[in-house]
Protein backbone atom coordinates (compact mmCIF):
# COMPACT_ATOMS: atom_id res chain seq x y z
CA UNK A 1 0.00 0.00 0.00
CA UNK A 2 1.13 3.25 -0.70
CA UNK A 3 1.93 5.92 2.16
CA UNK A 4 -1.29 7.99 3.03
CA UNK A 5 -1.97 9.63 6.05
CA UNK A 6 -4.16 8.61 8.21
CA UNK A 7 -7.14 9.70 9.44
CA UNK A 8 -7.00 8.22 12.52
CA UNK A 9 -4.29 10.20 14.54
CA UNK A 10 -6.80 11.72 16.30
CA UNK A 11 -8.74 8.92 17.20
CA UNK A 12 -5.81 6.73 18.05
CA UNK A 13 -4.78 8.57 21.45
CA UNK A 14 -7.62 7.61 22.73
CA UNK A 15 -8.05 3.70 21.45
CA UNK A 16 -6.71 1.68 24.51
CA UNK A 17 -3.71 -0.65 23.12
CA UNK A 18 -5.62 -3.33 23.59
CA UNK A 19 -8.31 -2.88 21.71
CA UNK A 20 -5.89 -2.36 18.28
CA UNK A 21 -6.36 -5.63 16.20
CA UNK A 22 -2.35 -7.37 16.17
CA UNK A 23 -3.20 -9.83 13.13
CA UNK A 24 -2.85 -7.15 10.65
CA UNK A 25 -1.40 -3.89 9.57
CA UNK A 26 -1.01 -1.03 10.94
CA UNK A 27 -3.26 1.03 9.03
CA UNK A 28 -6.35 -1.45 9.06
CA UNK A 29 -5.37 -1.76 12.45
CA UNK A 30 -6.05 1.76 13.14
CA UNK A 31 -9.01 1.90 11.27
CA UNK A 32 -10.89 -1.29 12.49
CA UNK A 33 -9.78 -0.33 16.19
CA UNK A 34 -11.44 3.78 15.23
CA UNK A 35 -14.90 2.18 14.01
CA UNK A 36 -15.07 0.88 17.61
CA UNK A 37 -14.40 4.21 19.22
CA UNK A 38 -16.76 6.28 17.24
CA UNK A 39 -19.39 3.51 17.81
CA UNK A 40 -18.83 4.19 22.04
CA UNK A 41 -18.38 7.41 21.09
CA UNK A 42 -21.92 7.52 19.65
CA UNK A 43 -23.53 5.11 22.29
CA UNK A 44 -21.76 7.15 24.97
CA UNK A 45 -19.84 3.67 26.57
CA UNK A 46 -18.74 4.73 29.97
CA UNK A 47 -15.25 3.80 29.35
CA UNK A 48 -14.81 5.56 25.82
CA UNK A 49 -12.84 8.78 27.39
CA UNK A 50 -10.24 8.53 30.21
CA UNK A 51 -11.84 11.45 32.60
CA UNK A 52 -9.39 12.98 35.52
CA UNK A 53 -11.42 11.97 38.68
CA UNK A 54 -11.60 14.81 41.15
CA UNK A 55 -12.50 14.11 44.82
CA UNK A 56 -14.71 11.05 45.84
CA UNK A 57 -17.09 11.46 42.95
CA UNK A 58 -16.31 8.27 41.02
CA UNK A 59 -19.09 8.71 38.87
CA UNK A 60 -18.28 10.88 35.36
CA UNK A 61 -20.83 12.13 33.15
CA UNK A 62 -20.96 11.60 29.54
CA UNK A 63 -23.04 13.73 27.13
CA UNK A 64 -24.50 11.74 24.29
CA UNK A 65 -22.71 14.97 21.84
CA UNK A 66 -21.54 12.72 19.27
CA UNK A 67 -24.83 11.52 18.52
CA UNK A 68 -26.19 14.61 17.58
CA UNK A 69 -23.93 15.10 15.32
CA UNK A 70 -24.10 11.78 13.67
CA UNK A 71 -27.83 11.88 13.72
CA UNK A 72 -28.50 15.41 12.48
CA UNK A 73 -26.37 14.36 9.26
CA UNK A 74 -27.75 11.04 9.06
CA UNK A 75 -31.34 13.62 9.05
CA UNK A 76 -30.51 15.36 5.31
CA UNK A 77 -28.17 12.90 3.35
CA UNK A 78 -29.62 10.62 1.14
CA UNK A 79 -33.21 11.02 2.41
CA UNK A 80 -35.66 8.48 1.30
CA UNK A 81 -33.40 6.61 -1.15
CA UNK A 82 -35.28 4.60 -3.47
CA UNK A 83 -34.46 2.73 -6.85
CA UNK A 84 -36.78 3.94 -9.80
CA UNK A 85 -36.69 2.90 -13.39
CA UNK A 86 -35.33 5.24 -15.85
CA UNK A 87 -37.94 6.31 -18.28
CA UNK A 88 -35.49 6.67 -21.13
CA UNK A 89 -34.72 2.80 -21.39
CA UNK A 90 -36.91 -0.50 -22.34
CA UNK A 91 -39.91 -0.54 -23.35
CA UNK A 92 -43.52 -0.55 -21.24
CA UNK A 93 -43.31 -4.53 -20.88
CA UNK A 94 -39.86 -4.91 -20.25
CA UNK A 95 -40.46 -1.61 -17.72
CA UNK A 96 -43.09 -4.08 -15.62
CA UNK A 97 -40.97 -7.25 -15.79
CA UNK A 98 -37.73 -5.53 -14.19
CA UNK A 99 -40.09 -3.31 -11.83
CA UNK A 100 -41.57 -6.23 -10.36
CA UNK A 101 -38.37 -8.12 -10.52
CA UNK A 102 -36.92 -5.43 -8.36
CA UNK A 103 -39.30 -4.60 -5.83
CA UNK A 104 -39.82 -8.58 -4.77
CA UNK A 105 -35.26 -8.76 -4.89
CA UNK A 106 -35.47 -5.37 -2.38
CA UNK A 107 -38.64 -6.49 -0.64
CA UNK A 108 -36.64 -10.36 0.51
CA UNK A 109 -33.56 -8.45 1.38
CA UNK A 110 -35.76 -6.21 3.07
CA UNK A 111 -33.43 -2.81 1.40
CA UNK A 112 -35.89 -0.10 3.30
CA UNK A 113 -34.29 -0.87 6.71
CA UNK A 114 -30.75 -1.98 5.65
CA UNK A 115 -30.16 1.35 4.01
CA UNK A 116 -31.21 3.39 6.77
CA UNK A 117 -29.18 1.53 9.31
CA UNK A 118 -26.31 0.86 6.94
CA UNK A 119 -26.02 4.86 6.27
CA UNK A 120 -26.15 5.44 9.62
CA UNK A 121 -23.45 3.71 10.92
CA UNK A 122 -21.43 4.98 8.09
CA UNK A 123 -21.67 8.11 8.97
CA UNK A 124 -20.81 7.18 12.35
CA UNK A 125 -18.00 5.03 11.31
CA UNK A 126 -16.67 6.55 8.60
CA UNK A 127 -17.65 3.49 6.17
CA UNK A 128 -20.47 1.63 4.75
CA UNK A 129 -21.06 -1.04 1.81
CA UNK A 130 -23.27 -3.28 0.49
CA UNK A 131 -22.26 -7.49 -0.87
CA UNK A 132 -23.83 -9.26 -3.60
CA UNK A 133 -24.07 -12.77 -2.96
CA UNK A 134 -25.35 -15.70 -4.86
CA UNK A 135 -26.59 -19.18 -4.22
CA UNK A 136 -26.74 -21.09 -7.25
CA UNK A 137 -28.93 -24.19 -5.04
CA UNK A 138 -31.60 -21.73 -4.38
CA UNK A 139 -34.40 -21.68 -6.62
CA UNK A 140 -35.03 -19.62 -9.25
CA UNK A 141 -35.54 -15.74 -8.46
CA UNK A 142 -34.31 -16.18 -4.98
CA UNK A 143 -30.58 -17.25 -5.56
CA UNK A 144 -29.09 -13.47 -5.29
CA UNK A 145 -29.03 -11.51 -2.20
CA UNK A 146 -27.96 -8.01 -1.46
CA UNK A 147 -27.36 -7.39 1.57
CA UNK A 148 -24.95 -4.21 4.10
CA UNK A 149 -21.45 -5.74 5.74
CA UNK A 150 -19.59 -4.29 8.25
CA UNK A 151 -16.56 -2.50 6.85
CA UNK A 152 -13.93 -3.80 9.54
CA UNK A 153 -14.43 -7.12 7.70
CA UNK A 154 -13.68 -5.63 4.22
CA UNK A 155 -9.69 -5.47 3.10
CA UNK A 156 -10.03 -4.01 -0.27
CA UNK A 157 -6.68 -5.13 -2.71
CA UNK A 158 -5.46 -1.76 -4.28
CA UNK A 159 -3.03 -2.16 -8.03
CA UNK A 160 -0.22 -1.49 -6.96
CA UNK A 161 0.16 1.41 -9.55
CA UNK A 162 -2.90 3.35 -8.50
CA UNK A 163 -4.26 3.21 -4.68
CA UNK A 164 -7.78 4.77 -6.21
CA UNK A 165 -8.00 1.24 -8.25
CA UNK A 166 -9.28 -1.39 -6.12
CA UNK A 167 -8.53 -5.18 -8.31
CA UNK A 168 -9.77 -7.68 -5.28
CA UNK A 169 -11.57 -7.42 -1.86
CA UNK A 170 -10.85 -9.79 1.28
CA UNK A 171 -13.58 -10.36 4.07
CA UNK A 172 -11.85 -11.56 6.65
CA UNK A 173 -12.99 -12.49 10.04
CA UNK A 174 -11.35 -14.69 13.13
CA UNK A 175 -12.72 -18.05 13.40
CA UNK A 176 -12.05 -21.49 15.30
CA UNK A 177 -11.30 -24.44 13.94
CA UNK A 178 -11.06 -27.29 16.46
CA UNK A 179 -8.92 -25.96 19.11
CA UNK A 180 -6.89 -23.52 16.99
CA UNK A 181 -7.84 -19.66 16.37
CA UNK A 182 -7.56 -19.08 12.04
CA UNK A 183 -8.38 -16.47 9.57
CA UNK A 184 -11.73 -17.43 7.66
CA UNK A 185 -10.43 -15.28 4.10
CA UNK A 186 -12.94 -14.76 1.16
CA UNK A 187 -11.00 -13.31 -1.80
CA UNK A 188 -12.48 -12.15 -5.04
CA UNK A 189 -10.07 -11.16 -7.54
CA UNK A 190 -10.69 -9.59 -11.28
CA UNK A 191 -9.49 -11.09 -14.09
CA UNK A 192 -6.47 -8.73 -14.51
CA UNK A 193 -4.75 -9.43 -11.10
CA UNK A 194 -1.49 -10.73 -11.15
CA UNK A 195 -2.55 -13.71 -8.71
CA UNK A 196 -5.43 -14.27 -10.74
CA UNK A 197 -5.90 -17.90 -10.63
CA UNK A 198 -7.51 -18.99 -14.06
CA UNK A 199 -4.96 -18.68 -16.90
CA UNK A 200 -2.51 -15.57 -17.65
CA UNK A 201 -4.10 -12.79 -16.31
CA UNK A 202 -6.06 -10.41 -18.89
CA UNK A 203 -8.78 -7.35 -18.27
CA UNK A 204 -12.14 -7.83 -18.83
CA UNK A 205 -12.93 -11.49 -17.64
CA UNK A 206 -14.82 -13.26 -14.62
CA UNK A 207 -14.33 -12.69 -11.83
CA UNK A 208 -12.73 -15.44 -8.79
CA UNK A 209 -14.05 -16.54 -5.32
CA UNK A 210 -12.27 -18.60 -2.62
CA UNK A 211 -12.72 -19.01 0.22
CA UNK A 212 -9.89 -20.29 3.12
CA UNK A 213 -8.92 -20.84 6.53
CA UNK A 214 -5.19 -19.35 6.80
CA UNK A 215 -2.87 -19.08 9.72
CA UNK A 216 -2.99 -15.47 11.83
CA UNK A 217 0.19 -14.58 11.41
CA UNK A 218 0.58 -14.54 7.88
CA UNK A 219 -2.62 -14.50 5.80
CA UNK A 220 -1.71 -11.17 4.22
CA UNK A 221 1.87 -11.78 3.45
CA UNK A 222 2.91 -15.63 3.11
CA UNK A 223 -0.71 -17.29 3.94
CA UNK A 224 -0.27 -21.03 4.62
CA UNK A 225 -3.73 -22.44 3.67
CA UNK A 226 -5.63 -24.80 5.83
CA UNK A 227 -8.34 -26.65 5.05
CA UNK A 228 -11.99 -25.33 5.16
CA UNK A 229 -14.65 -27.57 5.25
CA UNK A 230 -16.91 -27.77 2.67
CA UNK A 231 -15.85 -24.65 0.12
CA UNK A 232 -14.15 -25.63 -3.02
CA UNK A 233 -11.77 -22.85 -4.02
CA UNK A 234 -11.32 -21.40 -6.06
CA UNK A 235 -14.12 -20.89 -8.50
CA UNK A 236 -14.90 -18.73 -11.46
CA UNK A 237 -17.63 -16.29 -10.90
CA UNK A 238 -20.18 -16.16 -13.98
CA UNK A 239 -19.63 -11.87 -13.38
CA UNK A 240 -16.98 -9.29 -13.86
CA UNK A 241 -18.13 -6.91 -11.54
CA UNK A 242 -16.67 -7.19 -7.45
CA UNK A 243 -19.47 -7.93 -5.23
CA UNK A 244 -18.39 -5.23 -2.79
CA UNK A 245 -20.01 -1.29 -3.33
CA UNK A 246 -17.97 0.72 -0.96
CA UNK A 247 -19.41 4.22 0.24
CA UNK A 248 -17.32 6.84 1.88
CA UNK A 249 -18.54 9.28 4.10
CA UNK A 250 -15.80 11.61 3.19
CA UNK A 251 -14.01 10.92 -0.16
CA UNK A 252 -10.19 11.92 0.36
CA UNK A 253 -7.93 11.66 -2.63
CA UNK A 254 -5.00 8.72 -2.02
CA UNK A 255 -7.29 7.39 0.78
CA UNK A 256 -8.97 4.39 0.19
CA UNK A 257 -11.15 4.65 3.07
CA UNK A 258 -13.64 7.58 4.43
CA UNK A 259 -13.63 9.07 7.58
CA UNK A 260 -16.53 9.67 10.86
CA UNK A 261 -18.50 12.54 11.09
CA UNK A 262 -17.05 13.02 14.38
CA UNK A 263 -13.28 12.72 13.06
CA UNK A 264 -11.21 15.87 14.23
CA UNK A 265 -13.85 16.09 17.19
CA UNK A 266 -12.69 13.72 19.81
CA UNK A 267 -10.91 16.37 21.84
CA UNK A 268 -13.64 18.16 22.17
CA UNK A 269 -16.38 15.74 23.51
CA UNK A 270 -13.53 14.57 26.11
CA UNK A 271 -13.88 17.92 27.29
CA UNK A 272 -16.87 18.40 27.36
CA UNK A 273 -17.33 15.32 29.11
CA UNK A 274 -14.79 16.41 31.47
CA UNK A 275 -16.23 20.11 31.93
CA UNK A 276 -19.74 17.97 32.83
CA UNK A 277 -18.59 15.83 35.10
CA UNK A 278 -16.39 18.45 37.05
CA UNK A 279 -20.04 20.53 37.34
CA UNK A 280 -21.46 17.44 38.78
CA UNK A 281 -18.64 16.95 41.20
CA UNK A 282 -19.13 20.74 42.14
CA UNK A 283 -23.00 20.36 42.77
CA UNK A 284 -22.65 17.25 44.84
CA UNK A 285 -20.05 18.63 46.94
CA UNK A 286 -22.05 21.36 47.67
CA UNK A 287 -25.18 19.88 48.30
CA UNK A 288 -23.32 17.62 51.08
CA UNK A 289 -21.28 20.52 52.27
CA UNK A 290 -18.60 20.38 54.32
CA UNK A 291 -18.87 21.48 58.16
CA UNK A 292 -15.83 22.95 60.38
CA UNK A 293 -15.70 23.15 64.30
CA UNK A 294 -13.18 24.60 66.76
CA UNK A 295 -14.23 22.15 69.79
CA UNK A 296 -13.84 18.77 70.02
CA UNK A 297 -16.94 16.07 69.13
CA UNK A 298 -19.73 15.39 70.97
CA UNK A 299 -19.92 12.26 73.54
CA UNK A 300 -20.22 9.51 71.14
CA UNK A 301 -17.78 10.47 68.99
CA UNK A 302 -19.07 11.86 66.14
CA UNK A 303 -21.38 15.24 65.11
CA UNK A 304 -25.19 13.95 64.76
CA UNK A 305 -25.97 16.16 62.00
CA UNK A 306 -29.38 15.69 59.96
CA UNK A 307 -33.38 17.06 59.31
CA UNK A 308 -34.92 18.44 63.11
CA UNK A 309 -31.59 18.13 64.78
CA UNK A 310 -30.20 21.01 66.99
CA UNK A 311 -26.50 21.26 67.18
CA UNK A 312 -25.20 22.98 70.34
CA UNK A 313 -21.93 24.26 69.58
CA UNK A 314 -21.43 27.99 68.47
CA UNK A 315 -18.38 27.55 66.68
CA UNK A 316 -20.01 24.81 64.46
CA UNK A 317 -20.70 26.12 61.07
CA UNK A 318 -20.73 25.39 57.02
CA UNK A 319 -17.78 26.19 55.17
CA UNK A 320 -18.76 28.33 51.91
CA UNK A 321 -18.93 26.18 49.23
CA UNK A 322 -19.81 26.70 44.92
CA UNK A 323 -21.86 29.91 44.29
CA UNK A 324 -22.77 29.46 41.21
CA UNK A 325 -21.86 27.05 38.11
CA UNK A 326 -22.32 29.89 35.37
CA UNK A 327 -18.84 29.60 34.56
CA UNK A 328 -19.11 25.21 33.93
CA UNK A 329 -22.05 26.39 31.42
CA UNK A 330 -20.51 29.11 29.82
CA UNK A 331 -17.63 26.94 29.01
CA UNK A 332 -19.41 24.28 27.99
CA UNK A 333 -21.98 25.82 25.53
CA UNK A 334 -19.20 27.72 24.06
CA UNK A 335 -17.67 23.84 22.97
CA UNK A 336 -21.24 22.69 22.03
CA UNK A 337 -21.24 25.76 19.70
CA UNK A 338 -17.79 24.76 18.50
CA UNK A 339 -18.77 21.09 17.64
CA UNK A 340 -22.21 22.59 15.90
CA UNK A 341 -20.41 25.23 13.52
CA UNK A 342 -18.02 22.73 12.40
CA UNK A 343 -20.52 19.68 11.82
CA UNK A 344 -22.94 22.05 10.28
CA UNK A 345 -25.24 20.83 12.97
CA UNK A 346 -26.73 24.42 13.53
CA UNK A 347 -29.91 24.36 16.22
CA UNK A 348 -32.14 24.58 12.91
CA UNK A 349 -31.26 21.43 11.56
CA UNK A 350 -31.14 19.82 14.61
CA UNK A 351 -35.13 20.94 14.96
CA UNK A 352 -34.66 24.00 17.24
CA UNK A 353 -36.20 26.95 15.04
CA UNK A 354 -37.87 29.87 15.95
CA UNK A 355 -41.34 30.28 13.56
CA UNK A 356 -39.68 33.34 12.37
CA UNK A 357 -37.06 32.10 11.01
CA UNK A 358 -38.55 28.92 9.53
CA UNK A 359 -41.20 31.48 7.53
CA UNK A 360 -38.71 33.72 6.24
CA UNK A 361 -37.21 30.99 3.31
CA UNK A 362 -34.06 33.28 3.01
CA UNK A 363 -32.96 33.08 6.84
CA UNK A 364 -33.50 29.14 6.94
CA UNK A 365 -31.75 29.08 3.63
CA UNK A 366 -28.37 30.39 5.47
CA UNK A 367 -28.88 28.70 8.91
CA UNK A 368 -29.37 25.12 6.65
CA UNK A 369 -26.75 26.11 4.08
CA UNK A 370 -23.74 24.30 5.66
CA UNK A 371 -25.69 21.20 6.25
CA UNK A 372 -27.39 20.79 3.13
CA UNK A 373 -24.22 21.67 0.96
CA UNK A 374 -22.04 18.70 3.07
CA UNK A 375 -25.08 16.34 2.73
CA UNK A 376 -25.51 17.20 -1.08
CA UNK A 377 -21.60 16.07 -1.33
CA UNK A 378 -22.45 12.58 0.35
CA UNK A 379 -25.72 12.03 -1.73
CA UNK A 380 -23.76 12.68 -4.99
CA UNK A 381 -21.40 9.58 -3.74
CA UNK A 382 -24.29 7.35 -2.56
CA UNK A 383 -25.98 8.18 -5.97
CA UNK A 384 -22.64 7.15 -8.02
CA UNK A 385 -22.01 3.69 -5.76
CA UNK A 386 -25.76 2.64 -5.78
CA UNK A 387 -26.15 3.25 -9.17
CA UNK A 388 -23.36 1.17 -9.87
CA UNK A 389 -25.25 -1.63 -7.88
CA UNK A 390 -28.15 -1.41 -9.65
CA UNK A 391 -26.68 -1.23 -12.92
CA UNK A 392 -24.62 -4.54 -12.55
CA UNK A 393 -27.06 -6.38 -10.45
CA UNK A 394 -28.55 -6.94 -13.90
CA UNK A 395 -25.23 -9.01 -14.81
CA UNK A 396 -26.15 -10.99 -11.91
CA UNK A 397 -29.35 -11.55 -12.57
CA UNK A 398 -28.37 -12.85 -16.15
CA UNK A 399 -26.10 -15.10 -15.38
CA UNK A 400 -27.38 -16.92 -12.42
CA UNK A 401 -30.94 -16.08 -12.69
CA UNK A 402 -31.57 -16.04 -16.24
CA UNK A 403 -33.13 -12.95 -16.88
CA UNK A 404 -32.19 -10.24 -19.44
CA UNK A 405 -32.48 -6.88 -17.68
CA UNK A 406 -30.02 -5.09 -19.99
CA UNK A 407 -32.26 -3.32 -21.79
CA UNK A 408 -33.80 -0.89 -18.40
CA UNK A 409 -31.72 1.07 -15.84
CA UNK A 410 -32.29 1.28 -12.41
CA UNK A 411 -31.44 4.58 -10.94
CA UNK A 412 -31.26 6.18 -7.80
CA UNK A 413 -33.78 8.88 -6.65
CA UNK A 414 -33.72 10.98 -3.35
CA UNK A 415 -36.48 12.73 -1.21
CA UNK A 416 -36.42 16.14 0.14
CA UNK A 417 -33.89 17.58 2.56
CA UNK A 418 -36.44 20.50 3.69
CA UNK A 419 -39.96 20.28 4.82
CA UNK A 420 -41.60 21.78 1.90
CA UNK A 421 -44.33 25.22 2.61
CA UNK A 422 -46.80 23.96 0.90
CA UNK A 423 -49.56 26.54 1.75
CA UNK A 424 -46.59 29.19 0.40
CA UNK A 425 -46.13 27.16 -2.57
CA UNK A 426 -49.60 26.91 -3.30
CA UNK A 427 -50.58 30.80 -2.65
CA UNK A 428 -48.19 31.39 -5.60
CA UNK A 429 -49.37 28.66 -8.04
CA UNK A 430 -52.93 29.95 -7.44
CA UNK A 431 -52.07 33.32 -7.81
CA UNK A 432 -49.97 32.64 -11.54
CA UNK A 433 -52.83 30.45 -12.31
CA UNK A 434 -55.37 33.28 -12.05
CA UNK A 435 -53.20 36.28 -13.32
CA UNK A 436 -54.83 37.77 -16.21
CA UNK A 437 -53.74 36.36 -18.64
CA UNK A 438 -52.91 33.38 -16.50
CA UNK A 439 -48.93 32.45 -16.18
CA UNK A 440 -49.45 28.79 -15.91
CA UNK A 441 -51.99 26.42 -17.03
CA UNK A 442 -54.59 23.94 -15.05
CA UNK A 443 -52.92 20.75 -15.98
CA UNK A 444 -49.32 22.73 -14.77
CA UNK A 445 -51.01 23.61 -11.27
CA UNK A 446 -52.50 19.71 -11.06
CA UNK A 447 -49.02 18.52 -11.48
CA UNK A 448 -47.13 21.16 -9.08
CA UNK A 449 -49.72 20.03 -6.04
CA UNK A 450 -48.73 16.25 -7.08
CA UNK A 451 -45.54 16.49 -6.27
CA UNK A 452 -46.18 18.66 -3.27
CA UNK A 453 -47.99 15.70 -1.93
CA UNK A 454 -51.33 16.56 -2.39
CA UNK A 455 -53.01 13.81 -3.84
CA UNK A 456 -55.09 14.84 -6.90
CA UNK A 457 -55.81 11.34 -8.89
CA UNK A 458 -54.95 11.41 -12.38
CA UNK A 459 -58.27 11.20 -13.69
CA UNK A 460 -58.71 14.77 -12.41
CA UNK A 461 -57.95 16.28 -15.94
CA UNK A 462 -59.27 19.37 -17.78
CA UNK A 463 -61.89 17.26 -19.93
CA UNK A 464 -63.09 15.79 -16.44
CA UNK A 465 -63.32 19.18 -14.58
CA UNK A 466 -64.96 20.55 -18.14
CA UNK A 467 -67.69 17.94 -18.13
CA UNK A 468 -68.65 18.13 -14.50
CA UNK A 469 -68.98 21.54 -14.59
CA UNK A 470 -71.50 21.03 -17.58
CA UNK A 471 -73.34 18.91 -15.76
CA UNK A 472 -73.39 21.04 -11.97
CA UNK A 473 -74.54 23.78 -14.72
CA UNK A 474 -77.56 21.60 -16.08
CA UNK A 475 -78.66 20.35 -12.69
CA UNK A 476 -78.76 24.36 -11.46
CA UNK A 477 -80.55 25.47 -14.40
CA UNK A 478 -82.10 22.69 -16.37
CA UNK A 479 -84.51 25.31 -18.57
CA UNK A 480 -81.20 26.55 -19.80
CA UNK A 481 -79.88 24.07 -21.61
CA UNK A 482 -83.62 23.50 -23.27
CA UNK A 483 -83.37 26.99 -24.39
CA UNK A 484 -80.08 26.34 -25.56
CA UNK A 485 -81.14 23.39 -27.88
CA UNK A 486 -84.06 24.98 -29.33
CA UNK A 487 -81.74 28.41 -30.37
CA UNK A 488 -79.71 25.33 -32.34
CA UNK A 489 -82.23 23.84 -33.56
CA UNK A 490 -82.43 20.41 -31.43
CA UNK A 491 -85.85 20.77 -29.19
CA UNK A 492 -87.56 18.32 -31.38
CA UNK A 493 -85.25 17.24 -33.70
CA UNK A 494 -86.96 19.06 -36.45
CA UNK A 495 -84.23 20.64 -38.69
CA UNK A 496 -84.83 24.77 -39.41
CA UNK A 497 -85.15 24.70 -43.09
CA UNK A 498 -85.23 28.49 -43.69
CA UNK A 499 -88.73 28.11 -45.77
CA UNK A 500 -91.85 30.03 -44.35
CA UNK A 501 -94.62 28.05 -42.86
CA UNK A 502 -97.53 27.44 -44.97
CA UNK A 503 -100.80 29.48 -44.73
CA UNK A 504 -103.39 27.92 -43.00
CA UNK A 505 -106.86 28.07 -44.31
CA UNK A 506 -109.27 30.74 -43.10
Amino acid sequence: MADIVTPYDGALKLIAKKAIPTWMNSYDAARIASYSLYEDIYWTRPDTFKLVQRGSEANPIYIPSGRTIVNTMDRYTGVDWAPVLDPAFGTDQEKIAAAQIFSDLFKRERMGSAYQSNKLYGIMKGDWAFYITVNPAKPVGSRISVKPIDMGMVFPIEDPDDVDRIMGYDIVEEIVIGSDPRIKRTRYLKSDHPEYPFGTPAAGGPISYQVDAMEIAEWETAPKFVSYDGQVSPVQMSVTKLPIYHIKNFDEPGNPFGSSEMRGLERLFAAVNQSITDEELALALEGLGMYKSEKAAPDGGVHLLGPGRVVHDESFERVSGVNTVGPFQEHLSYLHSQMDAVSGASDVAQGKVDVTVAESGIALALRMGPIIATSGKKDTMIREVLDNLLFDLNDWYKAYEATDLTATRMVSQFGQKMPQDVKTQFDQLMQMYSADPPLITAAYFRDACRDMGIDIPVEVNGQAIADERAQMAEASDPYGARVDEEMRGESTGEEDTGEEPPAEDA
